[in-house]
């Protein structure tokens, strides 16, 4: 029998709904309210993450991993990566500036990230935070792929949303990079109100090490500079694909996190 208590409602948006499942644990709330991850692509990652929180929370004193609400942040149906990611993930781009897809078959919608996070922070952070007893200053966001890129440009467009950024396996590559012009603007221009943490994780056998390589150097990008109350930690997954990266590093991500 689960230890969390899970709940399945949909959230209405102006062009699509969302699926949205949340794990509460059945333990006393703390008096500060539970810390909170958001995770995106919940359709893939919900089931699997609840699982492994539950199984570590039976020695929280060993594990490191205190009760939390898991919010996973889907669409309806049994898709497990649903077209809509694209357009929710990913920043307008000229369609010259695509690769091809590994498929070959045209690439859906995209570009719409800016629309996404305004959704994201006034509405589903909003709504969370009306419905359960969360931690407003223990707040994660989980991305991974276009889901990391997407956690990626949350940091850098509004910084202060969330207190943990747990980016896994991003696609910097969208766009030739453009995210990285973005990173040179946060850098340069934006204020962390309270101390932020950033865990970047991509497994060394990921596309040739293109998606790897781009995460290790962002993370020593943002490891080097001091002036940024911003907290860094890079996991590399030893002979890990894009795919098996994922469970391989989302304990460690909690610990470092939380």
């Amino acid at each position: 029998m689960s230890s969390n208590k899970i709940e399945k409602w949909e959230l209405a948006a102006e062009e699509q709904n969302y699926q949205m499942m949340v794990s509460i644990p059945k333990t006393p709330v703390p008096a500060e309210g539970f810390p909170v991850m958001y995770i995106l692509d919940g359709n893939a990652f919900f089931t699997m993450f609840t699982e492994m929180v539950e199984l570590q929370l039976v020695h929280p004193e060993k594990t490191g991993i205190p009760p939390l609400i898991l919010v996973g942040i889907g669409y309806p149906g049994e898709e497990r990566f649903h077209s809509r990611r694209f357009a929710d993930y990913t920043t307008p781009v000229d369609e010259k500036n695509i690769p091809l897809r590994p498929d070959g078959n045209p690439w859906p919608e995209s570009g719409k990230a800016a629309q996404f996070l305004s959704f994201l922070t006034d509405k589903i952070q909003k709504e969370i935070q009306r419905k359960y007893p969360i931690d407003v200053r223990k707040q994660t966001l989980f991305g991974h792929s276009l889901g990391g890129l997407f956690t990626l440009y949350t940091l850098f467009q509004k910084p202060n949303s969330f207190q943990n950024y747990f980016v896994s396996s991003p696609s910097i590559w969208w766009d030739q990079k453009s995210i990285m012009n973005l990173e040179t603007e946060f850098t340069t221009n934006s204020e962390l109100k309270n101390p932020t943490k950033l865990f970047i994780t991509a497994g060394t056998e990921e596309m040739a090490g293109e998606i790897f390589e781009d995460s290790k150097a962002m993370y020593e990008r943002r490891s080097l500079i001091s002036k940024i109350n911003l907290e860094t930690e890079f996991f590399a997954g030893a002979g890990e694909n894009h795919m098996s990266n994922v469970p391989a590093a989302f304990s460690r991500g909690l610990r470092f996190l939380l």
